[in-house]
């Protein structure tokens, strides 16, 4: 599955939607992958439901080491 990142970012919730925040990890990618298997472990999130890890350069985010990745969750509540 393709993600594109800004457009995830940039997505603004209706009165008639839900209620949406986004969780964003920046860091190496074992690091990412280690925390996001340890929030799965703390019931934060089930692990599929982040985003594959992507290049910060391949996302045009600007980050000090461009040797870093990133990995999103979007959750949604009612209102």
């Amino acid at each position: 599955m393709n993600y594109n990142i800004r457009q995830l970012l940039s997505i603004e919730p209706t009165q008639s939607e839900n209620e949406s925040i986004r969780f964003i990890l920046i860091g190496s990618r074992d690091w990412i992958t280690e925390t996001i298997h340890t929030l799965h472990h703390l019931g934060f999130a089930e692990a599929s439901l982040w985003s594959p890890n992507t290049e910060c350069s391949e996302a045009s985010v600007p980050v000090p080491n461009s040797t870093e990745a990133m990995a999103l969750l979007k959750r949604t509540r009612s209102r």
